[in-house]
């Protein structure tokens, strides 16, 4: 071969002299990347004056031995060069190019990173490879291929080392790597004073929010307890009042059959247990149905309420009670009162109800409402009972009737005798006539 080949080839077959003692001059071989060429793609190829060939490649040359490749198949790589460097070229940010040697400061608000990078060497550029890492962002080196340039947008706040490696055809990496340094500074709101601060008016706020609702709760509990008192108030009030209505004679706002019977038997067990006196009186209207057929029942109905006035103004002790027994008759409860006493209140009563002066035209009384009354008094004893103290008073009044009406009579009850025996037998009487 007395000449370059001007051609690219991708298999080389060369010719080579024979070893001495062969038959032929020159014997052709295939040689590719396997025989150790840096390329298959091959620029030109000389002849030596010693006979050997010399392939030249875009990496370096290569010198073949004849003998020595026949032999031993050898084919030597000479004259590669070193791998590819490569240098940082420009970095802009949000479009505008900034100093980089000591480093880029990034200010709140700028967003886009650019950086651009070029390597040098021996090798086509287009067989440059890249490769790069984002200390602070990347854990390892990332393959960039043939890019020349790279892209951040919204790094977060911090400091970043950005390296870049090249590599040739042969993947020879570059022995450093360019660098720059990187530091995104952070907004106002991304600063840890600014946080703590957040934090704080956080605090605050839900403390203050805290206290307004503890405040309203205090505030809403404080209404519910008034309205539960004003509840409570008013449930005991309609308590009362039911009461009242369960205890009260609606005619003539006296006590009622009920609550006398009540009152009756709590003062009969206090004079038993203290020893005392018991008095009862039993008041009856005189002719009282010839009223209400003379008159009619509302007139009746005014002359009950007229009657219960009367017993009304004179109970005035706290343990005394006036009651409407039933109809036209009524009872008094005097606790503690003896036969005078009983005699003079009952004495009273029937001269008050006389003096109102009510007509009464049809009355064998007189020509004006009166009323009888009978009287008992008693010391409770065994065997006797409140039943017994309301017989006697009864049979009393029933003698007041017999004695012509209008007048006040007393009994005495003999202890000797139940409750039906002492109303009829009035064996002691005393009887107080008008005038008397």
């Amino acid at each position: 071969m007395s000449g370059p080949s001007r051609a690219l080839v991708t298999s080389l077959l060369v010719c080579l002299p024979m070893a001495p003692g062969t038959s032929a001059h020159y014997r052709f071989d295939p040689f590719t990347t396997s025989h150790g060429l840096p390329r298959n793609t091959v620029s030109a190829v000389l002849q030596t004056q010693d006979g050997s060939p010399r392939i030249a490649t875009h990496d370096g040359r290569v010198r073949g031995d004849g003998v020595n490749h026949a032999v031993g198949g050898g084919v030597s790589y000479v004259g590669q060069g070193p791998p590819p460097s490569v240098v940082i070229e420009s970095v802009i940010v949000d479009g505008t190019p900034v100093p980089f040697e000591g480093g880029v400061r990034v200010d709140p608000g700028q967003r886009d990173i650019e950086i651009n990078y070029a390597a040098s060497g021996t090798s086509a550029a287009e067989q440059i490879r890249f490769r790069y890492t984002l200390e602070g962002l990347n854990d390892g080196w990332v393959d960039a291929g043939t890019r020349r340039a790279l892209h951040y947008s919204y790094l977060a706040p911090g400091s970043y080392t950005f390296r870049i490696q090249a590599a040739d055809g042969d993947g020879r990496w570059s022995d450093g790597a360019a660098a720059v340094w990187l530091s995104v500074r952070p907004a106002f709101y991304q600063t840890l004073w600014f946080r703590g601060l957040v934090l704080l008016a956080v605090a605050a706020i839900g403390g203050a929010v805290s206290t307004l609702r503890v405040r309203r709760l205090q505030e809403a509990e404080r209404r519910l307890t008034v309205r539960i008192g004003e509840a409570t108030a008013e449930l005991a009030s309609a308590n009362r009042r039911l009461e009242q209505l369960a205890t009260v004679d609606a005619l003539t706002q006296l006590a009622n059959r009920r609550r006398f019977s009540e009152v009756l038997d709590h003062e009969w067990q206090r004079a038993s247990r203290e020893g005392a006196s018991i008095a009862l009186l039993m008041l009856d209207v005189d002719c009282f149905k010839r009223y209400n057929d003379t008159y009619g029942h509302q007139a009746g109905d005014a002359c009950l309420q007229r009657v219960g006035a009367v017993l009304a103004a004179r109970v005035r002790r706290p343990s005394d009670l006036a009651a409407r027994y039933g109809g036209e008759e009524f009872a008094v409860v005097l606790p503690g009162a003896d036969e005078a006493g009983a005699m003079a209140v009952g004495e009273w009563i029937r001269a008050e109800v006389e003096r109102q002066g009510i007509p009464h035209g049809a009355s064998l009384a007189g020509a004006v409402v009166t009323v009888s009354v009978g009287a008992a008094v008693a010391t409770p004893a065994p065997g006797m009972d409140a039943a017994s103290l309301v017989a006697a008073a009864d049979a009393a009044l029933y003698r007041a009737k017999e004695r012509g009406r209008n007048t006040v009579i007393a009994g005495m009850m003999d202890t000797s005798l139940d409750a039906g025996a002492a109303a009829t037998s009035v064996p002691r009487m005393r009887i107080h006539h008008p005038g008397s």
